[in-house]
């Protein structure tokens, strides 16, 4: 039966909501708070699962973490509102220059089109931030969790989160998504991002294929480097397999997960989390030019 279960977990408590969701706020486009009941339910949700069905049980404990990432959490919630508040203000500047839109489309068209554009963007500033130096030690932060569950979702240095968003923001503007659905699309990846770091035992089989869930993203949080370079994909693996990115699954993965270096980062606290990658950027600089 456990078995069973664990293949019914992804679908019922993360896609279904979801699917739930965005149908509300299709026919009641006045309803900007039902996105974050949803979101507080599914984290709701998650937490029983996470003592129910543990993946690992050392990690259903606090490791002094917990305080830290509530500060990120509220931190990047934060940020997608402002960034919403934004998109909505430039959309209506928009409309008065009478450009071509997407807007014009069926909710459920502009919907699919602007998730897939959307996670796209996040696939790449993910992937890039794991080559270049100075937006990995913004990224390290996310990495240096050393235990895997919901909340890590959202451990991500502010800038970063900025960043991740942009290039996603900036095509569905230029596309002309509706407002209300670019709603949608935000709480739909901040609500599969707590089942993709959750500390729940669910399978997905051939559909990790399409879905960048738990199974698949632990992979990514493995302490040795080498083993993390692949995995960017944020809702959708897709963009892993169609560009080189995935990475081989041969077993379970190991449960040791974090940064060796610096080993401190993961219980740094919040501010100290956000200077700490402008001070080692100074650092590198320094180093580079002793070198030259």
């Amino acid at each position: 039966m456990k078995k069973y279960f664990e293949f019914i977990i992804y679908p019922i408590f993360c896609l279904l909501p979801i699917a739930m969701m965005t149908k509300i706020m299709a026919t009641n486009i006045d309803l900007y708070f039902i996105p974050g009941l949803f979101y507080i339910s599914a984290m709701l949700i998650v937490i029983v699962l996470e003592k129910l069905s543990p993946w690992e049980r050392l990690w259903t404990k606090s490791q002094g973490d917990l305080g830290l990432d509530i500060f990120h959490i509220f931190g990047n919630l934060s940020v997608s509102t402002i960034a919403f508040t934004l998109y909505t203000l430039a959309f209506s500047y928009r409309n008065e220059l009478e450009l071509p839109k997407l807007s014009m489309l069926s909710w459920i068209a502009q919907y699919f089109i602007g998730l897939f554009i959307f996670d796209f963007g996040l696939y790449f500033i993910h992937r890039i931030s794991h080559t270049t130096k100075w937006l990995w030690f913004l990224h390290a932060i996310h990495h240096s969790s050393e235990r895997i569950y919901f909340l890590n979702s959202q451990r991500r240095h502010l800038l970063h989160e900025v960043l991740e968003g942009t290039p996603g923001f900036v095509m569905l503007m230029i596309l002309g998504v509706s407002p209300i659905v670019v709603l949608m699309i935000i709480y739909t990846v901040n609500i599969h991002l707590l089942f993709q770091h959750a500390n729940i035992s669910y399978k997905m089989g051939p559909f990790t294929n399409i879905f960048s869930v738990a199974e698949t993203h632990r992979w990514h949080h493995q302490r040795d480097w080498k083993e993390v370079q692949g995995n960017y994909g944020a809702i959708f693996s897709l963009w892993d397999f169609l560009l080189g990115t995935c990475l081989p699954h041969k077993a379970e993965p190991s449960k040791s997960v974090g940064l060796d270096e610096p080993s401190d980062l993961y219980r740094m606290s919040y501010l100290k989390q956000h200077r700490w990658p402008f001070e080692t950027m100074k650092t590198y600089k320094s180093i580079l030019r002793m070198k030259d």
